[in-house]
């Protein structure tokens, strides 16, 4: 046998084995889900807090895309952000450090 036909042989085993892995991973992933009740997650210590700071960031994020969007830190400053806010600089989210 060649090399090409034993590399191609090779190549055809190793996809195999990730086509296994990866549909013993969606059957677990759907096993799991399938396990526990969306009201059992809700009652998760900690859930309320994740909650929250999503709430926070989506609430950030809006902040961010209504504002007004600055080229650096010193024109970050005049228009008005303080030191250790974000501000935008086109689609990049900066802190201002100065």
């Amino acid at each position: 046998m060649n090399d090409r036909a034993r590399s191609g042989r090779l190549a055809n085993r190793e996809e195999g084995r990730d086509r296994t892995l990866e549909a013993k991973v969606r059957g677990l992933e759907h096993q799991m889900a399938s396990d526990i009740p969306l009201d059992a997650i809700d009652a998760l210590p900690g859930s309320a807090d994740v909650q929250t700071a999503l709430e926070a960031l989506a609430g950030v994020a809006a902040a961010l895309a209504a504002g007004a969007s600055y080229v650096d830190d010193a024109a970050a400053a005049a228009g008005g952000v303080d030191v250790g806010e974000f501000y935008r600089n086109g689609s990049v989210v900066m802190v201002r450090v100065a």
